[in-house]
């Protein structure tokens, strides 16, 4: 086995380990953190914008979003779509967020209501 290849399989140990002990502490990784603030930003801004007749407040988040995609190298077309089809399930779809099955507890109220709710604030 070359030396790579270790390193490489003591890289996949450490994160296999890192993952876990994630799932047993029930502690969410970044990502979890990121989809949850971006599910948030995305609905506020497109009720605020409705209910304040201002289109314009969702896209300067769209704008904002696509300018970090494209600036990390991503096309904008391409960005743009995928980020249109999202926005598209989070706010005239109603599209929320499934449960993890390691994590199967019910969750807090405060969880429920930023996650279930579907009023105008």
């Amino acid at each position: 086995m070359s030396r790579r290849g270790g390193g490489r399989d003591r890289q996949r140990g450490r994160q296999q380990a890192y993952r876990e002990r994630l799932k047993r502490e029930r502690r969410p990784g970044r990502d979890d953190v990121a989809r949850i603030a971006l599910h948030w930003l995305i609905v506020k801004t497109a009720k605020l914008a409705v209910r304040t007749s201002n289109p314009a407040r969702m896209h300067v988040v769209e704008d904002a979003l696509l300018d970090g995609l494209v600036a990390q190298g991503f096309d904008l077309r391409a960005s743009d779509q995928v980020l249109g089809e999202l926005i598209d399930k989070y706010v005239d779809g109603g599209w929320n967020f499934r449960r993890k099955l390691h994590l199967q507890e019910e969750p807090p109220t405060s969880a429920r209501i930023l996650l279930d709710r579907d009023d105008a604030d």
